[in-house]
């Protein structure tokens, strides 16, 4: 049960992210008022700050860029459809169920792809922390030791949460790109699959037949009617049962 669970976590599929903030900090624990140590600390943690813009930056970018991948390619397995269907008309069940089975599997997870990676955009399930600008008026007539404490208490509280962020972005981020992955090689067995059966396998040639009798008053203009459509044409007659076989 475990492995069929962790199996969809590893595409998105029932996942719930985890609520809870790792490391997360009593801002309120903090008491400096030597200038030169807040300046260390709020430079550290400014540093630690930009680290996290950055990442979600990256993150943000190949989401993007996944999204865009996974929509061309789509598109193109679209375009794809109609030829399939017209290169299996002819050929066995058996093949014609592997052929829908893996363009199926293809196309639930690109769009799994897009599911998870549409996740990202959700804006109002990240509210990420920074300092506000509010601090300014508040301590304008305060001296500068208790603004710059005000100041790294604000970062102590919002990288934290910054970083929670980030992780389940990064997250969804994972379970698409497993998604684009499993989606792209379910593709490349159907194509490979399709020219295999294409190549290697003779296709099976249409017979109709006729059992009764047929009246034909113009013989020819029917075998040129026929042979318009289909490169080869054989009328058998046999006397014994009156039956005729068509080979198209």
């Amino acid at each position: 049960m475990k492995k069929i669970k962790d199996f969809f976590d590893a595409f998105g599929i029932c996942y719930q992210h985890s609520e809870e903030i790792k490391n997360d900090l009593d801002c309120r624990q903090y008491v400096n008022n030597i200038e030169n140590i807040l300046r260390e600390h709020k430079d550290f943690l400014k540093n630690l700050d930009e680290k996290e813009e950055k990442r979600l930056d990256s993150i943000e970018n190949k989401t993007s860029n996944l999204v865009s991948q996974t929509a061309v390619v789509f598109s193109l397995v679209s375009l794809f459809i109609p030829l399939l269907i017209d290169k299996t008309s002819g050929i066995d069940f058996f093949y014609k169920i592997v052929i829908l089975l893996l363009l199926f599997i293809s196309s639930f997870f690109y769009i799994l792809t897009i599911i998870n990676a549409l996740k990202n955009y959700r804006i109002s399930n990240f509210q990420y922390v920074k300092p506000s600008a509010k601090n300014v008026i508040k301590f304008h007539n305060e001296n500068l030791e208790a603004f710059m404490q005000e100041e790294i208490k604000d970062l102590l509280y919002g990288i934290p949460r910054n970083r929670h962020n980030n992780d389940r972005k990064g997250t969804n981020l994972l379970h698409a790109y497993n998604s684009f992955k499993w989606a792209n090689i379910a593709t490349a067995l159907l194509i490979g699959f399709l020219c295999i059966k294409l190549v290697f396998i003779e296709k099976t040639p249409e017979t109709t037949r006729i059992n009764g009798t047929v009246e034909i008053k113009d013989l020819n203009q029917v075998i040129k009617s026929i042979s318009n459509k289909k490169d080869t044409v054989v009328i058998r007659i046999n006397s014994s049962d009156n039956s005729h076989e068509v080979f198209q």
